[in-house]
């Protein structure tokens, strides 16, 4: 006979491949990567993709970096969504811990700075738009710091070499895949793909997809959960109900 422990080993399978489905649904097609598990990591070209790192770095990191390759034939657009990088001198205009975004090849010697050491908060994106084929994300800190770092890049394709099934950013410098539009990243480099006048952004998006699925999964998870709970509480056997509705049944009847 199948055992009590079976239906829950059964749900909880159940509930972790609902997750896991909910999960690539929800991330889309961006490859994701984190910024403090890759030190000196080569991600693999994708078309578009999430660098991010959130956490207290392990003491210092004097050459944490990471190095995106462009495909062949595109550009990368890189947008710093989110930046905070927490130094020691708050009232000095030291920069200690900053990220700073270079471009070149695959060696340091060979590497050009695209932008300052950014150590401060980022309200307002910055966009690099870059025609070399290697990119170096690199973090610096001079002991455990706190990173909340976010920024996505896209190979985007020349406007010369756009293709029907593309979307043509407003700059008339690059082209991105139609999926990409009104899905709240910063793509194009100038916005052109989130503005909410296109046709696309006033229907159902990626997006909006991604919330009714995220929502759904939520909703199976909390279902599967009540049933669990519910198939599973403490039961008293059926011999001690019986003898105990006879007993009360005999207690009115005296």
């Amino acid at each position: 006979m199948p055992g009590r422990g079976d239906p829950l080993r059964a749900a909880a399978i159940l509930i972790a491949l609902t997750l896991l489905l909910c999960t690539d649904g929800v991330q889309g097609w961006y490859q994701l990567t984190d910024l403090l598990n890759s030190c000196s990591g080569v991600p693999a070209p994708t078309e578009t993709g999430i660098v991010s790192a959130q956490g207290y770095t392990e003491g210092n990191l004097a050459d944490c970096h990471l190095l995106l390759e462009s495909m062949p034939g595109r550009q990368l657009v890189l947008s710093i969504e989110n930046l905070q990088v927490r130094n020691v001198h708050l009232f000095h205009r030291r920069c200690d811990n900053y990220i700073q975004i270079l471009a070149g090849q695959r060696s340091n010697s060979t590497t050009k700075a695209l932008s300052r050491k950014i150590c401060s908060h980022v309200r307002d994106q910055q966009v690099f738009i870059v025609s070399e084929k290697f990119v170096r994300i690199q973090l610096h800190t001079t002991g455990p710091r706190y990173v909340h770092f976010r920024l996505v890049y896209t190979n985007a394709l020349p406007a010369s070499k756009c293709k029907p099934d593309m979307f043509k950013c407003k700059n008339k410098r690059l082209c991105v895949g139609k999926s990409l539009v009104c899905d709240r990243h910063n793509n194009c480099g100038d916005y052109s793909d989130e503005n909410h006048e296109l046709r696309q952004c006033q229907i159902v998006t990626y997006y909006h997809v991604n919330l009714a699925v995220s929502l759904a999964c939520s909703l199976i998870v909390l279902t599967l959960g009540f049933a669990i709970f519910y198939c599973t509480r403490p039961r008293e056997p059926r011999w001690y109900r019986l003898r105990k509705a006879a007993a009360e049944e005999g207690t009115m009847k005296g």
